[in-house]
């Protein structure tokens, strides 16, 4: 248990050893697990530590959903749709490593997947379009127009990136076609429910 130092605008992001919180005004802190079961348990910081978070950065725009986490860095998006990406680790850690500016605002969380060389930041817009940017250097790998709103988070299985739009239609754009060029595989309606079941 743990009083942040502000009021969260987004769920957090965990990793094996840290937590990512948004907080209202633009801040993301960063805090270790472990010192926060400390201080929970004993009512003090350790002796090495002055402050609670590892580190805090301020963007100062509204993050409305929960940071996406590499190995090296994490992102996060505005609500003004500027994507942010911060270093996790080493000497310049808790300072941004670039900043790239949308012409609209993140209508879905973000999702991040393996890549040839480091994570790919999933992001879809209000302008109906999906875009795929290398989480270590702010590369743009590909975009895709679907032409339909987005609300839910992609989700990528191998070279498959799975988008479903608001009318229920699922849409498999394909990673490894033509070159990294995503391609979209023939369109499927998605189910109203989710389960298993046997079929002739």
């Amino acid at each position: 248990e743990f009083r942040l130092p502000g009021q969260p605008s987004a769920g957090p992001a965990l990793t094996e050893n840290t937590v990512l919180i948004p907080l209202q005004g633009g801040a993301m802190y960063a805090y270790s697990i472990g010192v926060l079961e400390y201080l929970y348990r004993y009512g003090t910081l350790p002796e090495d530590v002055a402050v609670p978070h590892l580190f805090r950065f301020i963007c100062g725009e509204e993050i409305i959903y929960p940071p996406v986490i590499g190995e090296e860095a994490f992102a996060f998006v505005s609500e003004a749709g500027n994507m942010y990406t911060v270093n996790t680790g080493g000497i310049e850690k808790g300072r941004a490593r670039y900043q790239l500016l949308f012409g609209t605002p993140a209508s879905a969380p973000l999702a991040i997947t393996d890549n040839a060389t480091s994570s790919s930041v999933l992001m879809l817009t209000d302008d109906n379009i999906a875009f795929s940017v290398d989480l270590i250097t702010g590369a743009t790998e590909w975009t895709y127009p679907l032409g339909r709103p987005m609300t839910q988070a992609p989700v990528t299985v191998g070279d498959n990136v799975y988008v479903v739009t608001e009318d229920g239609t699922l849409t498999d754009i394909s990673r490894d076609a033509f070159d990294g060029r995503p391609v979209e595989i023939p369109q499927y309606r998605a189910p109203m429910y989710i389960g298993a079941g046997m079929e002739e």
